[in-house]
């Protein structure tokens, strides 16, 4: 396991991702530029977005629950965005707990953006909601 279970979590993602018929490459967190020329398609970048402590606590004694969100972003050419996001969604959705490290897993949103007219390449922004816990004080410890 990773340093703490939010980082395990992301490494779960990824390799959800990465058996993803047509994703080509995953990154975690990738904070470089990009050379759009070189890099593969579809390539999904993973990335921990904001998180808060869970309205719906199903914590027991001893434990914090927080909802987080995990963004997507999967770049592609123009027409494999739909077949794409339908593959992503179905692998996501079998894999809600990501090996039993979260609660729950949900999609909140996509959004379509373009990158590059001339290429017809497209990104989608995929918002996932992970609803995860650990050991009151101890983000690295599941149980």
């Amino acid at each position: 396991m990773a340093d703490t279970l939010r980082q395990t979590i992301l490494s779960k993602i990824g390799e959800v991702l990465e058996g993803v018929s047509g994703v080509e490459k995953v990154e975690i967190e990738r904070s470089t530029p990009v050379d759009i020329d070189t890099i593969p398609f579809a390539t999904c970048f993973v990335y921990s977005g904001p998180e808060e402590r869970a309205t719906d606590d199903r914590s027991t004694i001893g434990f914090e629950t927080f909802d987080w969100t995990v963004v997507i972003e999967v770049w592609v050419r123009n027409d494999d965005c739909e077949t794409l996001l339908g593959a992503i969604h179905k692998a996501m959705f079998n894999n809600y707990s990501f090996g039993g490290y979260a609660l729950n897993s949900k999609r909140k949103a996509v959004t379509m953006e373009l990158l590059d007219v001339s290429k017809e390449l497209k990104a989608m922004v995929v918002q996932y909601s992970v609803l995860y816990r650990h050991l009151n004080g101890q983000p690295d410890k599941l149980s």
